[in-house]
């Protein structure tokens, strides 16, 4: 069994491999050949207990299952984040074959399906690439959609400014790319041609009407009809994508544009190419986190390891 630290991620995960196999699980989820239930929710309260809300999400693929762990709800000295354990087990034997302990799979998880995303929908490049958030997830997106497409230049908007600061000297430092920290969400997408959302808003942080009219919207953030980092009105008109279309609308409030759920084209169909994609106009995807895609990852890892 394979032990991995988010040490070991950072040394053997590259961002090609995590976007391939994140397009593979795709193909797979749309040929029906990956398990990816709901997440199971697990509150930990008791009478002067509040431990917060233990996360599984169970997935299998055609020769491996496990699971990922992780809690929530729950603040951590310092901004500290909480840990995740990711499992695989060989489904043919019951071997536990890999363990991956730490944040980072989870993250760079989210970062490839959104490269994957790009490289079905975004279109020929180079692309300005506009960054609204700078926490983890944003930085996992720029990590990603390096291996994808062609990238002319970043900008990136934070509401803090020495966090935005931070990770354009990342970004320039770590991928060689030309990146610039700009003072206002406005001046970040203006003629961008990918934009992602990396926020935890639930209150639009961009106008429809300073996008331009060729570009793909990345949405991480809460996507209910109560609350959503996007304006109501960008889903009018645009093409609508999402990795994972049943977790996505497990939600009752689930965000939905004008055609409703079945004008939201999940990526499976794409990967296997049961429909064309479009690349032009405005495009949405609703980054959900498809479940599974974790143990197929760490199933990937393993193997390029192992050689």
């Amino acid at each position: 069994m394979r032990i991995f630290t988010d040490a070991d991620i950072r040394t053997h995960l590259t961002p090609r491999l995590a976007v391939d196999t994140m397009c593979a699980a795709l193909a797979a989820d749309g040929r029906d050949e990956l398990a990816c239930p709901p997440r199971l929710r697990a509150p930990l309260q008791a009478a002067g207990l509040d431990a917060g809300t233990l996360v599984i999400t169970a997935g299998a693929t055609t020769t491996h299952l496990g699971y990922r762990s992780y809690v929530r709800d729950r603040q951590l000295p310092g901004g500290a984040e909480e840990e995740q354990l990711v499992t695989a087990f060989n489904r043919e034997t019951g071997a536990l074959e890999a363990i991956a302990v730490g944040s980072l799979l989870g993250n760079r998880r989210t970062g490839a399906l959104g490269g994957a995303a790009a490289r079905y929908v975004a279109g020929d490049g180079p692309h300005r690439v506009a960054l609204i958030g700078a926490g983890r997830q944003a930085a996992q997106q720029l990590w990603a959609l390096r291996a994808v497409v062609g990238i002319e230049d970043v900008r990136i908007y934070a509401p803090t400014p020495q966090r935005r600061a931070a990770l354009a000297e990342h970004a320039a430092t770590s991928y060689g790319m030309t990146v610039t920290a700009v003072e206002t969400a406005e001046e970040a997408v203006r003629e961008a041609s990918i934009i992602v959302l990396a926020t935890r808003a639930t209150s639009p942080v961009i106008d429809t009407s300073w996008l331009a009219e060729d570009c793909l919207i990345s949405t991480l953030g809460p996507a209910t009809a109560s609350g959503s980092e996007i304006p109501d009105d960008l889903l009018t008109g645009a093409c609508v994508f999402t990795d994972a279309r049943d977790q996505h609308l497990a939600d009752p409030e689930a965000l939905l544009p004008p055609g409703g759920a079945e004008a939201i084209i999940p990526l499976g169909q794409i990967a296997n190419d049961e429909v064309r994609p479009r690349t032009n106009g405005r495009r949405v995807y609703l980054s959900r986190g498809l479940a599974g895609t974790e143990v197929a990852l760490l199933t990937a890892l393993a193997d390029a390891v192992d050689g």
